[in-house]
């Protein structure tokens, strides 16, 4: 029993001593608390700065894309117009010159043939 009694005096001693050590003085626990809420503050405001990146990063990969689709659009239009001029171009060498004769007759306007 009396093991029992001086294990329980031991725990009670150990006890008692952390309690000691825990206890602080009221100035510096207001000052804990304080130093405590800012950088819980600071960290939500980091937090939301981050999660604000992260939109404003998909909002511009977006954007990207959207940019990139267009210049491809561009790039293909400009590329069937180019190939139709290409045609044309050698449409034309194909058609043969029109020659026209044109007549003049005194008192008369000028009239022209084929």
């Amino acid at each position: 029993m009396n093991s029992r009694l001086v294990s329980f005096e031991q725990e009670r001693a150990q006890f008692l001593a952390k309690l000691d050590t825990v206890l602080v003085s009221h100035p510096l626990r207001v000052s804990q608390l304080h130093s405590l809420r800012t950088a819980r503050d600071e960290h939500l405001s980091l937090l939301r700065a981050v999660s604000e990146a992260k939109v404003q990063l998909q909002e511009e990969k977006k954007n990207k894309e959207d940019i990139q689709l267009m210049n491809d659009r561009i790039e293909r239009k400009q590329q069937l117009d180019q190939a139709k001029v290409r045609q044309l171009v050698e449409g034309a060498k194909v058609v043969p010159d029109v020659k026209q004769n044109v007549e003049l007759k005194q008192g008369k306007r000028p009239s022209s043939r084929p």
